[in-house]
């Protein structure tokens, strides 16, 4: 329960971030990022690398995270769906270039989602192709690259994501992706749980996320506070007020 209730706590103090209000010094905001490329529970196995990019700049234990900085991660479990056995895939985020290029240690816990942008641009380019396939796994659709300059093709504007503002977001929320569920650090080695009931799960190219540091999700209860009434401890992480875009 105190896990629940920190980490709620965490996303609401913090959604601040996505306008980039938060004062120095305050509580760690959460990190903002998106996926880098789809991700696909049928092509994916345990152990499997995957990455995504900072969205917002970021600081916090002593790791300063600047816009386009990479995360990279492990799904620590995977199972396709079958029959009545729902899909689900674990994953947790290990390291990120912290303060410079290269990639340091630093765990992350996923404990919010939100699906890709719909803004698409349509721009001149040399090839014409399928959209990005999952993890490690070549693109499936036909055809060459295509030399007309003038053949337009699409891609999703990427140079302002942002986690979008709702209110209220809590710890768990999966804002506009239908039938998927998030548990926040229940599964293996403290990793997010994502499941569906129905049908495998997808996560698009740019799908949002917030992540805040593991040591805060799973801060040990200081011996000086006192454990809250029960008659008036929630029994779901508290609604946090986000900030208007």
């Amino acid at each position: 329960m105190r896990r629940e209730l920190l980490a709620g706590c965490v996303v609401g103090l913090c959604l601040c971030a996505v306008e980039g209000k938060c004062q120095a010094g305050s509580t760690p905001v959460p990190l903002q990022a998106e996926l880098v490329k789809q991700l696909e529970a049928k092509h994916l196995a345990s152990g499997a690398t995957i990455r995504a990019k900072v969205t917002v700049d970021w600081s916090g234990l002593a790791c300063e995270l600047r816009h386009g900085a990479t995360l990279e991660g492990t799904v620590e479990a995977v199972q396709a769906r079958h029959d009545t056995t729902p899909s689900t895939v674990a994953v947790r985020f290990n390291r990120a270039q912290c303060n410079g290029k290269e990639l340091t240690s630093i765990s992350m816990v996923v404990v919010a989602l939100a699906q890709a942008p719909e803004q698409v641009d349509v721009v001149p380019g040399v090839s014409f192709g399928p959209a990005a396939g999952p993890y490690d796994a070549p693109g499936s659709g036909a055809g060459g690259p295509i030399s007309d300059m003038n053949t337009p093709r699409q891609q999703v504007a990427t140079g302002g994501h942002h986690f979008p503002a709702k209110t209220p977001v809590s710890t768990g929320d999966v804002i506009d992706i239908k039938g998927l569920k998030l548990q926040a650090g229940t599964g293996p080695n403290r990793s997010s749980v994502l499941t569906a009931e129905k049908g495998d799960i997808v996560l698009r190219q740019y799908t949002q996320m917030l992540l805040v540091p593991e040591s805060l999700m799973f801060a040990p209860k200081p011996d000086s506070a006192e454990p809250a009434p029960a008659a008036t401890t929630p029994s779901a992480p508290p609604a946090a007020q986000g900030p208007s875009r």
